[in-house]
């Protein structure tokens, strides 16, 4: 297909497109001329999962470079899966030096490990600040609860790579549910907190909706 039927199969302006292929995130076509060229599917998956990476992850042109650079050398480690997930994601533009306080707590449940630890923790730190300034109660023992509850999401992400079929596999798994489960969780984290609401709290009744016209 020429790249009028890219962008149509995609769903993506022709613009775009070329956009992508000046950054590199889009491979070239197949040359049929000077100035033409044509466009498989592979074409369409990159596309895809280019605005995916943009639109839902929010990772930016750097970070989508990242991924997919990733995805076609995949490391060789299991733990540098993680890594270029992370690295891929946005971290707070001015470091923050994490408190004893999260670094007591982190240590406590053994999450005191990894090359981009004390990053991490500094960007709790700096949430929790951020929290407490506004007047929010964040006392310790809240974020040790929080800290149980993302286990569990945690030990999901991990579990969803054991059936991979190759490195590659899994390297994609572990990088594109990183980036591209985080609207998920936030979104599931706000129906969650309907439901308990109306668990604990009590609510109107639903009210029906409209009856369809016969």
């Amino acid at each position: 297909m020429w790249i009028s039927g890219l962008a149509a199969a995609t769903d993506v302006p022709v613009a775009t497109l070329k956009y992508y292929l000046r950054e590199g995130l889009l491979m070239p076509g197949h040359a049929t001329s000077r100035t033409r060229a044509t466009y498989d599917q592979r074409h369409v998956d990159r596309v895809r999962l280019i605005r995916a990476l943009l639109e839902s992850g929010g990772v930016g042109i750097a970070g989508t470079r990242r991924v997919l650079e990733a995805l076609e050398t995949p490391p060789t480690s299991p733990w540098e899966f993680l890594g270029v997930a992370h690295r891929s994601l946005p971290y707070p533009s001015q470091p923050v030096e994490p408190s004893d306080e999260v670094l007591d707590v982190l240590a406590e449940v053994g999450w005191d490990k990894g090359p981009d630890y004390l990053e991490l923790a500094g960007a709790v730190t700096a949430a929790m600040e951020h929290a407490r300034s506004a007047g929010l109660d964040l006392p310790t023992d809240v974020l040790e609860r929080y800290i149980r509850a993302v286990r569990s999401i945690a030990e999901v992400d991990i579990e969803m790579t054991g059936s991979a079929a190759s490195p590659t596999d899994a390297l994609r798994r572990v990088v594109l549910g990183t980036v591209l489960m985080d609207p998920l969780i936030l979104t599931l984290r706000r129906l969650a907190q309907k439901a308990v609401s109306h668990e604990v709290f009590g609510g109107a009744q639903q009210q029906p909706g409209p009856t369809p016209a016969s």
